[in-house]
């Protein structure tokens, strides 16, 4: 019997020294057995018990072939390597509209698994994984049951739990957030905490006017402001969520202000140094516009089609990815634009360690990781969306859909393709621009 490692029992021994802090494996043979196979890199052996158990618990893997140097290749080059976040997409639901949404037209969904999630949770948990993030849609307002996920895997106030909102809950009182009623906003933040909430990250998009307007909410740039002392003052920490727009000069007025308030900078130090200190805490999120979704309307026509360099087409991302995103319809992830990044299995119905550990079989892996992705630019019709982007991702997610719906069709013809690529159109909003 030939025993190599999987995805997830290789990544277990790359985070975890099992000689000093054993993980869930704290029996010494078991242990044994691991770092054999990882020194061997294939292990011959006949069946035991012990082999049994890591099998089943997703750590081996029965192999038939004697492929040293590919099985060697497969623990250089193993996707969840670098992995140290997960995003959980709690739901789809929200209560704004903002410019530069990216997922305005999906599906609107919510995850009502609590008991599973939870369990998935903590399997990812095991790798080594300490960064949890709460997004949506508005988890805050939509994502009922959010708070026993958070509590059950923060339990030993141990982990980084952070939650994304847009505030819309700050200075209310005897408010509905996510089916509990509060009677205040520092009620609210008081409960996130005992629940295992550590971070509250806030969106930003300018300084007042400029992120009212973004937002549609009148205030809502003050109410940001007035709330950051009441998180710290709960033992939280603030933390901001900023797409990098054109209008940087009002943004950074904000950013330095915030900056002044979250870290109790003196208020004589000079703005550079604020933004340093801001930019280098890397529990805020500084992410840039990518021309899709809502943010099509915004668009500033930058790059010509005819200037895209085919290797930045390939995004590394879907094959040696830092953050697994799990999805609110049950799907893994690895990006936040549109379903481009889900294809790597669904965890609703399937057990999410053989999902990670067969992370290579996936397409999109396959497309990028094998540069295969410039194969499709030829489907990027640019009668359609245009011969002028402002974002690399945008063309990237746009051609990575496609690439994957003419993958299930056993029959690619101009008529399918026709049809494959008004739907990616109409899904990503190019159809009302």
């Amino acid at each position: 019997m030939k025993l190599i490692l999987t995805n997830y029992g290789h990544k277990l021994l790359l985070i975890n020294n099992i000689n000093d802090n054993p993980t869930f494996i704290t029996d010494i043979e078991k242990l044994k057995i691991l770092k054999k196979i990882r020194n061997e890199i294939i292990l011959d052996e006949t069946f035991s018990k012990n082999y049994e158990y890591l099998i089943s618990n997703g750590l081996v893997e029965v192999i038939e072939n004697n492929d040293f140097q590919k099985i060697k290749f497969k623990y250089n080059k193993n996707p969840l390597e670098f992995v140290d976040r997960v995003v959980v997409e709690f739901t789809t639901e929200c209560n704004f509209n903002c410019k530069h949404c990216r997922n305005g037209s999906l599906n609107k969904i919510t995850e009502t698994n609590i008991p599973l999630l939870i369990n998935n949770l903590h399997s990812l948990k095991l790798l080594g994984i300490n960064k949890f993030e709460f997004i949506g849609g508005e988890v805050t307002k939509f994502a009922n049951g959010w708070l026993n996920v958070t509590k059950e895997i923060n339990k030993d106030f141990d982990q980084i739990i952070s939650v994304y909102t847009n505030g819309w809950w700050i200075n209310k009182s005897n408010f509905d957030a996510a089916g509990k009623i509060y009677l205040s906003d520092i009620d609210y933040i008081t409960d996130l905490k005992n629940n295992g909430v550590t971070h509250i990250v806030f969106s930003i998009d300018g300084y007042k006017e400029k992120h009212n307007i973004s937002r549609g909410i009148n205030g809502l740039y003050d109410n940001i402001i007035s709330v950051l002392p009441k998180v710290k003052n709960a033992g939280l920490k603030p933390q901001i969520s900023v797409v990098l727009k054109d209008d940087i000069e009002t943004l950074v007025v904000a950013l330095i202000e915030i900056a002044t308030i979250i870290y109790d900078l003196d208020k004589n130090l000079n703005p550079e140094s604020k933004l340093r200190i801001l930019q280098n805490d890397k529990m805020n999120a500084f992410s840039n516009f990518i021309d899709i979704g809502n943010g099509l309307q915004n668009k500033r026509n930058l790059i010509h089609f005819s200037q895209i360099d085919e290797k930045h087409l390939i995004c590394k991302a879907f094959y040696r990815p830092q953050t697994i995103r799990l999805q609110a319809n049950g799907n893994i992830s690895i990006c936040p634009l549109l379903d481009a990044g889900e294809d790597y299995g669904n965890f609703h119905n399937n057990n999410i360690v053989e999902l990670l550990n067969n992370f290579q079989k996936s397409f999109s892996y396959q497309l990028h990781a094998n540069k295969q992705i410039k194969n499709y630019l030829k489907y990027y019709d640019t009668n359609i969306f245009g011969l002028y982007f402002d974002h690399i991702c945008s063309v990237r997610s746009v051609l990575t859909i496609i690439a994957r719906k003419m993958n299930k069709i056993s029959i690619i013809d101009n008529s399918s393709i026709r049809k494959i690529v008004d739907e990616v159109a109409e899904y990503s909003g190019y159809n009302e621009i």
